[in-house]
């Protein structure tokens, strides 16, 4: 959904630097692995080596890392309209019809299954909470015009009742 999004959009002239938002969406989890905290900075060394064989200039290389690292946290400059609609790209799935984010909530939960129920839990409500605490969770022109932001709102606020059942129980 993420590279589908980015690349449709792309195409569309969205983005000041394209190049860097393509690069960015495939590095952007060549290290995925959910017992790690260090999947992003190591994604990125990945993509600085692999893009400088290629002989990719350094600047655009600087750019793709730093857009994979912000995925970290989820945080750009609200003056970096590149970042911000990579970032919403990258929560895309959060907006996405009922059904799709149900599959997506529970592959979520199969790739922590090493993780004990209560922990996996409240951990993942902490995260979700965080969402629903931001005044807005997509920061971009091109997602706010999409209008996903109440259909993500409403996906990760059944997905935390369903979480509070489960910590009651």
């Amino acid at each position: 959904e993420f590279r589908r999004v980015l690349f449709r959009s792309t195409k569309e002239k969205i983005a000041n630097d394209r190049d860097a938002l393509k690069l960015a969406a495939w590095y952007h989890d060549v290290v995925y692995d959910p017992h790690s905290l260090e999947n992003e900075s190591r994604s990125a060394v990945m993509a600085g080596n692999a893009l400088r064989e290629l002989g990719i200039n350094e600047t655009r290389i600087t750019r793709v890392c730093e857009l994979i690292l912000m995925t970290k946290d989820h945080q750009a400059a609200p003056n970096d309209g590149d970042a911000l609609f990579f970032l919403d790209a990258d929560l895309g799935i959060l907006g996405s019809a009922p059904e799709t984010y149900t599959a997506y909530s529970q592959a979520i939960r199969k790739e922590y299954a090493w993780v004990a129920d209560r922990d996996y839990y409240t951990g993942r409500r902490e995260i979700l909470q965080s969402f629903l605490q931001r005044p807005e969770i997509y920061r971009s022109d091109w997602f706010k015009e999409l209008g996903w932001e109440a259909p993500a709102r409403a996906n990760i606020a059944a997905e935390i009742a369903e979480i509070d059942a489960i910590l009651r129980s």
